[in-house]
């Protein structure tokens, strides 16, 4: 199906979050969108964070979580009116070296570094790839595409904006990060690393009246719901949208 917008989102949550006000402002207007989300699957965990985002999520194992956000995600693109894709990839905090017993990434400090493994190389081309497959079903050049400026240094927001950089060069939107870009150091911060985005192309979107239709989509994701509050995001629907376009 061709679309008139893509939501390139690292996690089960994230486009919803940062950008799901300009997601229903564009379903609203008759434009088709579609929200696709790069790492959507875990591995058994061999890290005390992962035991406890598992043990905080309120579910037995990874595969059941996940399994549980999956189908979180295809309800909260549904209120927005979107379509959604699931590339499948594992997330950070279940990633492994080759020989699956010791993590990529030991703990959130080394997630949150924003330095990418050098084990992680061939999962961002596997990701290009993934990227490029739906690009070229896309005919329409004209296509929007949305995606993380990386706000917070996850690494996973890197890799993603990193490859959606690549592949969709001169076409992309950036959007802040939610929750991390409520910290102006971390937006500052990752402003200054990425030199080709500044202030004078920032966007405010006009998406308050589709507010509403936000939070019910975030009240989707019941298993996340405790940490989300948990960072301040209980009045996530008052919360203006942010983008910025590439300067270069």
């Amino acid at each position: 199906m061709l679309f008139h917008a893509l939501f390139i989102s690292p996690h089960l949550d994230d486009a919803v979050l940062s950008a799901g006000g300009e997601v229903a402002r564009l379903t609203h207007d008759g434009k088709s969108a579609c929200i696709v989300t790069v790492f959507t699957r875990a591995a058994a965990p061999v890290t005390r964070d992962a035991h406890g985002f598992i043990e905080e999520s309120n579910e037995e194992n990874a595969e059941l979580l996940f399994s549980k956000r999956r189908l979180e995600d295809r309800k909260a693109a549904g209120v927005l009116g979107a379509h959604h894709v699931h590339m499948g990839f594992i997330d950070a905090l279940f990633r492994t070296l080759p020989n699956k017993s010791e993590p990529l990434y030991p703990a959130y400090k080394q997630i949150f570094s924003g330095n990418i493994s050098l084990n992680d190389r061939l999962l961002c081309e596997q990701i290009r790839v993934g990227l490029q497959k739906i690009k070229n079903r896309q005919t329409d050049k004209r296509v929007r595409i949305y995606a993380p400026l990386g706000v917070g240094g996850h690494v996973d927001h890197i890799i993603t904006h990193l490859c959606v950089r690549e592949i969709f060069p001169k076409q992309s939107i950036w959007w802040e990060d939610v929750p991390y870009r409520t910290h102006p150091i971390q937006l500052f911060k990752r402003l200054s690393e990425a030199s080709c985005y500044n202030a004078t192309n920032k966007l405010i979107k006009n998406t308050l009246q589709y507010s509403k239709q936000k939070l019910n989509a975030v009240r989707c994701y019941k298993s996340q719901i405790a940490k989300l509050e948990y960072s301040g995001l209980s009045d996530i629907d008052y919360y203006a949208e942010a983008y910025y376009t590439h300067v270069k």
